[in-house]
């Protein structure tokens, strides 16, 4: 699983942008302008942007380091750790790249705190619709008997539902999944029958399909991602999708066009009543345009024409997804930059000069590996005119060692100055028992010329 940092949540953002963008223009670029195919297509866009970035974190191993503008952003999880303490596995590995500056420490939790109190404020304004729309379906009155179009549109949608009469909506709405309710404005009266049928129609196939449980989820990770603008442009995308899906159903159910656009242009008129909110979600009309816009062009794909566009949409975006992730990894808990893969081992101070050398693996090794034991070292020599000048710090170097236990490369990892080959000169000529295969170790030694034996 992803590390729970600052920066892997900025890095997931930007995956989920990059992805969810590639797959609306994918969409362009193919011309998928069948309302099936796009709706499709947008839902696997929608799956492959939140998921991928998980899924690979945990089963891929980062193919590139965190650039340095993300390292800066400091941990979330946890309090930076202190510069004097003994070197950890984290911290050996740490020393590799340059350091950088973090943010303060609170950065991070005030972003979870900031999350959090969006979603609660996102679920909040979900709960308040579902208690208007229960609130609506109480006020409105049962349509008994129904007229004929009704039943006709209940024969043409193979599907029925709690139809009733509402002064208080504008644009009818169906919600619920096993005790459907369909809420038609009052007006509707007014409408001639093809109209009254078309409408009717419209909301029962939404019922049949149980679009109802589709919309909830999509407002359940509306609610997640509330701070995302992609993820809202793709769920706008799938909802106009999803409408116009429905209106090709409804055309080819009463085999006449012209009465369900009338309907339509009725509907998107502005109306005194106000907006139904805070259920705008399920409840839009900012699409009708469009929905009337590609009825009237009538636009067609063949099969082959259809599958295909699909097929070579789908692979563009899991291809955009794969590179997306790639280059700009989440760190995976186990897995992260750096990240050791042996135990500590120390070795006291013989003099004073020398306080305590700790030693680590470093995670060039792919797994988990038994630390090898020292057989011998050799004490540092605390260069005297360091001392006099009280020089004193932690220099940490890189040792690999081969399978005869001996230490052949050694580098620098972080430099004090004056100190520094005092320490490789030292830790050359350690010994290690024989190995089957060279391991590289991150080694701490502390020069502290103040220290007492």
């Amino acid at each position: 699983m992803p590390l729970p940092t600052l920066a892997n949540l900025v890095v997931y953002v930007l995956q989920v942008a990059a992805i969810a963008t590639a797959g609306v223009a994918v969409a362009s670029v193919f011309g998928l302008a069948a309302p099936r195919a796009r709706l499709l297509h947008f839902r696997i866009v929608l799956v492959v942007a939140v998921t991928l970035p998980l899924v690979w974190s945990a089963v891929a191993r980062p193919a590139a380091p965190t650039p340095a503008w993300l390292r800066a952003l400091g941990p979330v999880a946890g309090p930076p750790l202190s510069a004097s303490a003994p070197a950890t596995g984290v911290a050996a590995a740490e020393a590799r790249v340059p350091p950088v500056p973090a943010l303060p420490y609170l950065a991070g939790p005030m972003v979870l705190a900031a999350f959090g109190v969006g979603f609660a404020a996102r679920a909040a304004w979900v709960a308040a619709g579902f208690r208007r729309l229960r609130r609506l379906r109480l006020g409105a009155s049962r349509l008994e008997p129904r007229p004929a179009p009704v039943r006709e549109a209940v024969a043409l949608a193979a599907a029925d539902a709690d139809i009733r009469l509402s002064p208080d909506v504008a644009c009818p709405v169906s919600f619920g999944d096993r005790r459907a309710t369909v809420l038609l404005p009052a007006a509707i009266n007014e409408y001639p029958d093809d109209e009254q049928r078309a409408v009717t129609c419209h909301e029962l196939i939404h019922v049949r399909r149980h679009d109802w449980l589709r919309a909830v989820g999509d407002e359940t990770v509306r609610a997640v991602f509330w701070f995302h603008p992609a993820i809202w442009w793709l769920l706008d995308a799938i909802e106009l999708a999803r409408e116009q899906v429905v209106d090709q159903e409804v055309v080819a159910l009463i085999g006449r066009r012209r009465p369900y656009l009338e309907a339509l242009v009725k509907l998107a008129r502005p109306v005194s009543r106000p907006a139904l909110r805070p259920v705008a979600s399920f409840l839009t009309r900012e699409h009708l345009a469009q929905r009337v816009a590609l009825l009237l062009k009538e636009t067609g794909m063949s099969k082959m024409r259809l599958i295909g566009g699909l097929a070579a949409s789908t692979s563009s975006v899991l291809a955009v997804a794969a590179v997306v992730v790639w280059a700009l990894p989440l760190q995976a808990a186990g897995r992260a930059e750096g990240a050791p893969v042996a135990a500590r081992a120390t070795v006291s101070a013989l003099e004073a000069g020398t306080a305590a050398v700790s030693q680590e693996a470093s995670a060039q090794q792919p797994a988990r590996v038994r630390e090898p034991k020292l057989l011998s070292s050799v004490k540092p020599v605390y260069p005297p005119e360091a001392k006099a000048k009280g020089i004193k710090g932690n220099v940490i170097l890189e040792a690999r060692i081969d399978e005869a236990g001996t230490v052949t490369d050694v580098k620098v990892l972080r430099s004090v100055a004056g100190l520094d080959q005092a320490a490789v000169d030292a830790l050359k000529q350690w010994r290690y028992e024989p190995l089957n295969k060279p391991v590289v170790l991150a080694v701490t030694i502390r020069f502290a010329p103040d220290e007492k034996k």
